[in-house]
This record gives structure tokens, C-alpha cells and sequence, in this order.
């Protein structure tokens, strides 16, 4: 099945490898971004593709993912790239454990400067889950952008629960789980 969304997953580590390839099977075109290319090889095989730059990736992907190490890394990758690529007919999903408060900061930004979605949605499961499918995610952002985050994220959960605003994933996130997407 061949779906007519374009995702863009930026991270390709311990988590974001068996995200990908799901998501791939599920038919989805997915473009790949890691700041350690060699760790690409897996899902380049299985039919992703890398653009030559973010800039890239931003722009040819419908859906932009990340799965990355920390709020540090989100924020640097939002201000230095999504933001000044991404546009309005665009949504970020933010499958990192990033903190609440800059979840919430850089999804204001973004909204502010080139009015695109974003969706916190921090994963549980570990890396088990992530190859299963059976992930439990625990999202927040508007109604709208939740069901579109929900269908597109279906390869890869058991349970998602819409927690509530834009960075309600985030908290609970926080106070009830571990980090896992490293």
C-alpha cells in the first residue's frame, strides 16, 4: 500500500531505525536525516531515502519526525532548520523525551514565523516496541493535528492518547517514563 504522504524522520538511532522501517512497510515514502550517516545503511536498504541536506528533507516531506537525543539537539535542528524551511502545510511530530517548556516554546515559534503543526509525542516501549509496532505514545497539540499524527503513526503504536495541548505529552512523559529515543 502506497501512501501519498511524504515523511521526513530526522534521527536514525536505536529507536528511529525500527520506526522507519515500519513505517516504510506500511508504505510510506519516508526521506532520512542522522548526523551519523553510516547508521543509515539499514534503512536505505529497505527503500528510504537522503536527501543532500535538511533543508532538503524539509522541504520534499509532508511530515517531519524527529527522533532525537535531547532537547538541545530538537531545539538546534527546529531554530537552525525547520524553522526556516518549514511552511504551513507541513507537520512536526516530536517523537523525543524534549522538556515540556522548550516542546512548547519551539511549537510556538514555529507557529508564529511559518504556521506549521507540531504534535509532542514521546514514545514508550523501548527499542522492542519500536520494532513491534506496540509503542504507547502520549501526544500532545490541537484536535486536528492529533488525528493526523494518529493515522500516521499507527505502524508504530498499540496506544496513543491524546494527553491534551502542545507539550501535554511532554509532562506526562516526564513524570511517568524513562528516556528512550536516544
Amino acid at each position: 500500500m502506497q501512501t501519498t504522504q511524504t515523511i521526513g524522520f530526522i534521527g536514525i538511532g536505536l529507536m528511529g531505525e525500527p520506526m522507519t522501517l515500519r513505517l516504510l512497510a506500511a508504505g510510506y515514502a519516508v526521506n532520512i536525516w542522522n548526523r551519523s550517516p553510516e547508521k543509515l545503511t539499514a534503512v536505505l536498504k529497505a527503500g528510504a531515502k537522503a536527501p543532500d541536506s535538511l533543508a532538503k528533507l524539509i522541504q520534499e516531506s509532508d511530515i517531519i519526525m524527529l527522533c532525537l537525543a535531547d532537547s538541545a539537539i530538537v531545539e538546534k535542528i527546529t531554530k537552525e532548520n525547520i524553522l526556516v524551511h518549514g511552511s504551513k502545510d507541513k507537520l512536526l511530530i516530536d517523537l523525543s523525551s524534549t522538556h515540556p517548556e522548550i516542546t512548547q516554546q519551539l511549537a510556538s515559534l514555529l507557529q508564529e514565523n511559518c504556521k506549521m503543526g507540531w504534535v509532542d509525542a514521546p514514545v514508550s516501549g523501548g527499542v522492542a516496541g519500536a520494532r513491534t509496532g506496540t509503542l504507547a505514545i502520549m501526544a500532545g497539540g490541537t484536535e486536528t493535528n492529533i488525528a493526523i499524527a494518529r493515522a500516521v503513526l499507527k505502524p508504530l503504536y498499540a496506544q496513543l492518547t491524546h494527553m491534551g495541548k502542545i507539550g501535554s505529552g511532554r509532562v506526562c512523559r516526564f513524570q511517568t517514563f524513562t528516556n528512550c529515543c536516544p
